[in-house]
């Protein structure tokens, strides 16, 4: 009797853990890119300044709300994926590069990127200190990747948003600098949630 149960037990739990297995290899994980484009007139940040004459403890700078498209239904349409199934969705990487694409971020001490879903709503999603000392034309920015950001992109208007912040310590080279946000986002669902 006793060897009946024991044999019952491990029948079961091997049911489980093969039921657990099939859930993990169902498992639907996609890396999403999304690139924008901010544009920061020097002169703003020359114009924040209390004179025109640029300060040497610098300048600080924050865009207005740059609209990414989520692709929502597209992505969950592509991957065979709903709203619910849908168990993560985290910033995977985030780099910005300067235009023309020779320029250098020198003129940049720090710069935080946010991510919205509204006008007054903000998060910091990645950051950079001491750019300027990296003189370089693109710039990965540390991420923080335990952040799940499903309700940014499940979000009704399927669109969140970008807000560029920097201290500038210099004037940017170009009377209206473009700078390109480039991230990858990572989509993780399961069909058996």
């Amino acid at each position: 009797m006793n060897k009946k149960i024991w044999t019952i037990a491990l029948l079961c739990a091997t049911v489980l853990l093969s039921c657990a297995k099939l859930k993990s290899l169902l498992n639907i994980e996609q890396d999403l890119p999304y690139t924008q484009v901010v544009s920061i007139p020097s002169v703003n940040i020359a114009d924040t300044a209390i004179t025109h004459h640029f300060p040497t403890s610098g300048v600080h700078y924050s865009s207005a709300n740059v609209p990414v498209p989520t692709n929502q239904q597209q992505y969950m349409s592509q991957y065979k994926t709903a709203d619910s199934l849908i168990t993560r969705f985290y910033m995977k990487s985030l780099s910005l590069v300067d235009s023309p694409s020779t320029a250098t971020f020198n003129y940049l001490d720090s710069v935080s990127i946010f991510i919205c879903k509204t006008a007054n709503d903000s998060l910091l999603i990645a950051h950079k200190y001491g750019v300027s000392t990296l003189n370089s034309g693109t710039l990965p920015l540390d991420v923080d990747t335990t952040i799940n950001l499903k309700d940014y992109f499940l979000n009704s208007t399927d669109t969140f948003y970008f807000r560029f912040s920097g201290h500038f310590n210099q004037l940017p080279p170009n009377s209206l600098q473009q700078i390109s946000i480039n991230s990858v986002m990572h989509l993780s669902a399961n069909p058996l949630n």
